[in-house]
């Protein structure tokens, strides 16, 4: 599956055995995502670890809060178990 980041180069969903994290090395079968580009990937995991980094920077207060809403319906999701497109 293919889509286009905020850059406009494509970016793809791979679950292939080679496939890993750059930042923390972990597998598909680790994570529940792995974002790919030509040149690196990046799971889901380390994507919510970075906004969350981001969040906390002086002058990013609408990330902040951006990122608060996202964990809180985050929770929601492993609260009730929703699944992929409920």
């Amino acid at each position: 599956m293919t889509s286009r980041g905020s850059d406009g180069r494509e970016m793809y969903r791979v679950e292939g055995a080679d496939t890993r994290c750059s930042f923390c090395g972990k597998l598909p079968q680790d994570v529940h995502t792995i974002l790919t580009s030509r040149e690196s990937a990046i799971c889901d995991e380390c994507v919510v670890g970075a906004l969350d980094t981001i969040s906390r920077q002086p002058g990013y207060l609408f990330v902040r809060i951006a990122f608060r809403i996202f964990r809180y319906v985050a929770s929601l999701n492993r609260l009730f178990r929703l699944g992929p497109g409920m």
